[in-house]
């Protein structure tokens, strides 16, 4: 069994588990995916870290395409690319993942104990607050909000 992506109008619009045989009978254009890719990596699917062997990659079609798709995702051809979290960030054409203009400063984190938010408007990370309170991120506001678990905005996509 394996992932497989339904792409309509080079838009990812399903991913199902499938044998390869059982896909040749479905109508539309289906692509093999990979779980264990993120940016090009192949991640190690009990800890979630690169793999040892990044080898693996070489000549398996669904390894290639850079990123594990899901719905609303984009294909051109070559890998899956999220949807644009925010404007002024770039496509980076080798990991095929989305970043800031500005680097997230050192050590830190979208998730995790040195958590940012991005700020749009002033194209800068903004850290996660450090009073023992809970907060999640608003992209609508671009601020921490407290009391919020997690992140939160129709657009939001990295809680």
């Amino acid at each position: 069994m394996a992932h497989y992506a339904k792409i309509v109008d080079s838009i990812v619009e399903t991913v199902i588990v499938a044998e390869p045989d059982y896909i040749v009978t479905l109508e539309g254009t289906w692509v093999k995916a990979s779980y264990n890719m993120y940016g090009g990596v192949y991640l190690n699917n009990e800890t979630n870290t690169p793999a040892e062997d990044q080898s693996v990659i070489n000549g398996d079609e669904a390894r290639e395409r850079k990123n594990f798709p899901m719905p609303g995702f984009s294909y051109d051809g070559t890998g899956f690319i999220a949807p644009k979290p925010y404007a002024s960030w770039l496509l980076n054409s080798t990991s095929y993942l989305w970043e800031a203009p500005t680097p997230i400063p050192e050590g830190g984190n979208l998730r995790g104990d040195r958590k940012y938010g991005w700020n749009e408007n002033s194209e800068s990370w903004v850290p996660y607050p450090d009073d023992g309170k809970n907060y999640g991120w608003s992209t609508d506001t671009e601020e921490w909000v407290e009391g919020v678990a997690g992140s939160h905005s129709s657009a939001d996509g990295d809680d």
